[in-house]
């Protein structure tokens, strides 16, 4: 009876905190796609499906090789680092520039490490650190909070691009392209992870408006109640194949980015170093490396004077 009395309360801990994780996953995807909420059993149907993304997003993203110090001094000795920069200046100028790691370091009781994703495209564009926290399981949740916004913007596009359905009108379809953009243009997604989140506040205050302004157009739809419930099958059908539209993987880089990412084939094997590749499968797809990196206070250059907030990222 003691053993059951220890390890009947962890267990229904554990299932509470299970429940509250697919909740909040949930909501994530019903902000990208409010119409979701008016079919019937949609939070069932997307709590079933998530269930079984979240196990897989999860395993993909505690798979990742442990977060590596990055400064300027480790760029000489890390020949993963030298594959994303091309100096130990260009390290330097990356920790100042980036906005949420200053913030962390920033507040009234800094922590001794932050940690984040640093990634780039693979058609060698310029590395970027994002998903700044403040500790490793912070920044595991915040990838796998990417990851699931991914999906569901996948799944909004395929509706948009629907036009064969004889319940959805072209206006209708319209709307859901146009939501399509704006997120995209927002950095939703992964795209917050490979930069493309707009950096200027007004800017980003904008689309946050056009977002609600989405909102508001989407409410009143007068779709037919099959409409919506072929809405949740083809969010849930994304959801529970999440490996159809995520795949990861390695793929090796030449040390020198003076050579160029596309120039794989050509490199020597001596000068090759396995990276981190994600594949999205998105329409284009996207194909960047990545790879979790440590971050010490003492490392970070003098704060910038702009104390902007980052991005907001549903939640």
């Amino acid at each position: 009876m003691q053993i059951l009395s220890r390890v009947l309360p962890e267990t229904s801990a554990r299932s509470e905190c299970r429940d509250d994780e697919l909740h909040r996953l949930v909501a994530r995807v019903l902000r990208i796609n409010p119409c979701l909420q008016r079919a019937h059993g949609h939070e069932e149907h997307l709590r079933a499906a998530l269930a079984s993304s979240a196990g897989f997003l999860n395993k993909v993203v505690s798979q990742l090789p442990l977060p590596r110090v990055l400064n300027a001094q480790s760029w000489a000795s890390d020949s993963c680092l030298r594959a994303f920069f091309d100096s130990a200046d260009q390290v330097a100028a990356t920790l100042a520039n980036t906005r949420e790691l200053s913030l962390i370091f920033q507040a009234s009781r800094p922590p001794d490490h932050a940690y984040a994703v640093l990634a780039m495209e693979m058609a060698e564009s310029a590395p970027h650190l994002r998903a700044c926290q403040s500790d490793r399981t912070a920044l595991h949740k915040e990838i796998v909070d990417c990851l699931v916004d991914q999906l569901a913007l996948e799944a909004l596009g395929m509706i948009a691009q629907e036009a064969d359905r004889r319940d959805m009108l072209e206006c209708e379809l319209a709307l859901f392209s146009k939501r399509v953009a704006i997120l995209k243009r927002l950095g939703i997604g992964m795209g917050t992870v490979v930069g493309s989140a707009p950096q200027d506040g007004a800017e980003r205050r904008g689309l946050e408006a056009l977002v609600d302004e989405s909102d508001h157009d989407l409410r009143g739809l007068g779709l037919l109640p099959e409409a919506f419930e072929r809405q949740v099958q083809r969010f849930c059908s994304v959801l529970l194949r999440a490996d159809r539209h995520i795949r990861v993987g390695t793929k090796p880089a030449p040390l020198d980015r003076s050579c160029g990412l596309p120039a794989l084939a050509s490199a020597h094997a001596e000068s090759l170093t396995p990276l981190t590749v994600f594949r999205i499968a998105d329409l284009p797809s996207l194909e960047f490396a990545a790879t979790l990196v440590r971050v010490a206070t003492v490392d970070m250059p003098r704060p910038m004077n702009a104390c902007e907030q980052p991005p907001r990222l549903f939640g």
